[in-house]
């Protein structure tokens, strides 16, 4: 049986929770979410899946990383990350990877580089983003270049403070 490793972090955002799945980090959320991702990655690998709260070498070291990234002294991570979902969605989380730090797109500019004729399918698969910030979803905006909705605990003022941090520049 494989094992879902839970560890609380806490954040100037909010309390969060790091999950660690076959040595790669699944998802970063509240604890509440993260038992309902627990049922969803078990049917997605059809395999009864051990939920656990501890630490690892990695969980740490995501912790630290994200420490650095609220300080401001980091820019990047550098984590083993692995997606579970669509293909579809893990297209969309990819192109997040390519966004600069303190740099922002459009969902039109991904579904454009996606080769989708709208953008309302890549704002599903932002919002459905299981590694916000580690995976920047803020950096996503509506066509107008106004903050929109983020699926982060506290919305769009959690999206705010993020670019804020970041000095990314966007429509008030």
């Amino acid at each position: 049986m494989s094992r879902l490793r839970l560890y609380p972090i806490q954040t100037p955002l909010s309390p969060f929770v790091l999950m660690e799945y076959q040595e790669a980090l699944i998802a970063l959320c509240s604890l509440q979410e993260a038992y309902a991702y627990h049922r969803k990655l078990e049917a997605r690998v059809q395999d009864p899946i051990l939920l656990e709260e501890g630490t690892s070498s990695l969980l740490l070291d995501a912790e630290k990383q994200l420490t650095e990234y609220f300080h401001g002294l980091r820019q990047q991570f550098s984590l083993p990350l692995a997606f579970y979902g669509t293909e579809f969605q893990k297209q969309v989380w990819q192109q997040l990877l390519r966004i600069p730090y303190g740099q922002t797109v459009t969902y039109g500019h991904i579904a454009e580089t996606l080769g989708q004729k709208g953008a309302r399918a890549v704002g599903t698969a932002v919002g459905r983003n299981p590694l916000p910030i580690l995976v920047p979803c803020h950096r996503v905006l509506p066509a107008s270049g106004r903050i929109g909705n983020f699926s982060l605990t506290g919305g769009a003022g959690s999206k705010k403070f993020l670019l804020d941090l970041e000095g990314a520049v966007y429509k008030k």
